[in-house]
């Protein structure tokens, strides 16, 4: 299976993003770099599952062409 980074990375920033938002202000510095490093874990599953949803997309194609 091929991986592709650029789903991890987009992933990654969704990511923060999304929990940046839930941020009360003031932000203090401890608190971003929570978010960031707690940023990864989700992006890495989110990012697995983007790639293996194209897979499956890849597969069936294949798939058919074969069989039409």
């Amino acid at each position: 299976m091929k991986l592709r980074k650029r789903d991890y990375v987009i992933s990654y920033f969704l990511t923060v993003v999304f929990f940046a938002a839930m941020l009360n202000s003031p932000v203090q510095i401890q608190e971003i770099i929570l978010l960031v490093i707690m940023s990864i874990f989700p992006a890495l599953i989110l990012g697995t599952i983007t790639n293996v949803i194209s897979l499956l997309i890849k597969a069936l194609q294949i798939y058919i062409r074969k069989n039409s």
